[in-house]
């Protein structure tokens, strides 16, 4: 499923979406998150405040991007609207 849905984006963003790029890269915080999580509770890392919570900070980051990449998109459909 994840090897369909990145090619599914690369054709988005080949296809001249600037506004796709915000919905990737929204993607990264979230799943490096959510690999320190594991990683420190299992002692491959040890513990601080940011590593317990970096699961809520990607989280936080996910949101703030995708965000973004809605109003990125609005404006671009808005500018098309109007051309």
């Amino acid at each position: 499923l994840y090897i369909v849905c990145f090619i599914l984006i690369y054709n988005k963003l080949k296809s001249g979406f600037r506004w796709a790029k915000f919905y990737v890269f929204s993607w990264v915080p979230l799943i490096i998150g959510a690999a320190i999580q594991p990683l420190e509770l299992t002692g491959i890392i040890t513990y601080s405040f940011s590593i317990r919570h970096a699961f809520l900070m990607a989280i936080l980051c996910e949101i703030v991007l995708m965000a973004m990449a809605l109003a990125d998109r609005i404006r671009y459909q808005r500018e098309r609207a109007l051309y």
